[in-house]
C-alpha cells in the first residue's frame, strides 16, 4: 500500500466510513451518508473494493496479532525466487577459542570445520471462510470482522504450532521435570543443562497453566529479607532468571506441549538462534472472491513457510 493510499484509507475511518460503507457503496446499495462522506467516496484516491480488501485484512491480522507469539521468539528469513524450498548452511564448530598468534606468525586455519545443510520445505496451509449472504444483507457486518479476526488467530496459531512441533521434537535436554508448586526450580534446572552443552539460554516459552504456577511460586511472589516481604508486582513482564519469557496458549499439534498427563510439556527452554528459525515464502495474506453459484461470498486466507531445528542441546524441555 503506497502512502498515499494509506493517508487516503486514514482519511476515510476519520469521516466515520466503514466496511459497511464501503461494500454497500460498491454494490449500489442504498445507504445513508453525509455530504462530506459522499464527497469523500466519490473522489477518493482508493477505490471501494481495495477498501473492502484492505479492512478484511485488516481483521485478519488484528486477530494474528493476539495469538502472535514463535515468529517474535525465534529468527526468520523472508525467501524469494521461485522455488518453494529454501536451503540454509549452517555452521556446526561454535565453541572453542582462538588460537594464539606468534610475532610475525600467519593467522592459523581451523581444522575439521563442519557444516551442516537445513532445508525449510515451504508448505501452504489456508482455510477458506463463507461469509453468507445473509450477514451482508442484514448489515452485519461487525460479525464478519469478528470472523476474520478468528480466521487470523488460526493462520498465527498455525504458525506458533509448527515452531513448537519442531522445538519438542529435536530438544535433547528433555529431563527436566515440572515442579507446579515451584516452577522457579524447574527453569533453573534447565539454564543448567543447557549451559552445560555450551549454549546460553535466553527464552522461556510457557503454557497457561505454567505461567499461572510461576506467579503463586514463593520465590515469585515474595522479596525475602528474614520476613515475608511485599508482592513482587515490579517483576511481571521482566526477564525471569535472565530469560525473555513469553506465554503460548496454543498446543503443539500432538499435544505434547500444552497437552495432560505423563512426558507434557509445561515450558521450553532455550537460546532462540541456535534452536531454530522460520523461513517464510508468502506470510498470512487474503483473495477474495465471489463465488455466483451459491450467493456467497468467500475469503481465503493462506500462508507459506516452515520452520526446522538448529540445534537441539540448545533447547530444553520442562516436562511432567
Amino acid at each position: 500500500m503506497s502512502e498515499i493510499e494509506k493517508v487516503t484509507i486514514r482519511q476515510l475511518e476519520e469521516s466515520g466510513l466503514g466496511l459497511e460503507h464501503f461494500y454497500k457503496y460498491a454494490t449500489g446499495t442504498d445507504i445513508e451518508l453525509s455530504e462530506e462522506q459522499r464527497e469523500l467516496l466519490e473522489t477518493s484516491a482508493v477505490n471501494a473494493t481495495y477498501f473492502i480488501r484492505e479492512k478484511i485484512f485488516e481483521s485478519v491480522m488484528e486477530g494474528a496479532e493476539k495469538v502472535r507469539c514463535m515468529r517474535d521468539v525465534l529468527p526468520s528469513f523472508k525467501m524469494g525466487g521461485a522455488g518453494k524450498d529454501y536451503r540454509f548452511v549452517l555452521h556446526e564448530n561454535r565453541n572453542g577459542t582462538l588460537k594464539e598468534i606468534p610475532p610475525t606468525s600467519e593467522y592459523p586455519i581451523p581444522i575439521n570445520e563442519s557444516y551442516r545443510e537445513i532445508l525449510f520445505q515451504n508448505k501452504k496451509y489456508g482455510e477458506i471462510c463463507q461469509i453468507e449472504d445473509e450477514l451482508i444483507s442484514d448489515s452485519m457486518f461487525d460479525v464478519i470482522e469478528m470472523r476474520m479476526r478468528d480466521l487470523g488467530e488460526r493462520a498465527e496459531n498455525t504458525v506458533n504450532t509448527r515452531a513448537l512441533d519442531i522445538l519438542v521434537g529435536c530438544a535433547n535436554n528433555t529431563n527436566i521435570s515440572y515442579s507446579p508448586n515451584e516452577p522457579f526450580w524447574s527453569i533453573a534446572d534447565s539454564i543448567k543443562w543447557i549451559k552445560m552443552c555450551g549454549y546460553t539460554p535466553d527464552t522461556l516459552v510457557m503454557t497457561p497453566e505454567f505461567e499461572g504456577k510461576l506467579y503463586t511460586d514463593p520465590h515469585w511472589r515474595y522479596d525475602y529479607s528474614g520476613e515475608v516481604g511485599n508482592f513482587r508486582k515490579i517483576s511481571i513482564g521482566k526477564k525471569i532468571l535472565g530469560l525473555t519469557p513469553w506465554v503460548c496458549s496454543v498446543d503443539s499439534s500432538n499435544g505434547s506441549f500444552g497437552g495432560a498427563g505423563a512426558g507434557a510439556v509445561k515450558a521450553v527452554v532455550m537460546q532462540a538462534d541456535k534452536a531454530g528459525a522460520f523461513s517464510f515464502k508468502d506470510d498470512i495474506g487474503l483473495d477474495k472472491f465471489n463465488d455466483p453459484k451459491n450467493d456467497i461470498t468467500h475469503v481465503k486466507v493462506r500462508i507459506r513457510f516452515d520452520a526446522e531445528c538448529f540445534f537441539g542441546p540448545s533447547i530444553a524441555l520442562i516436562s511432567t
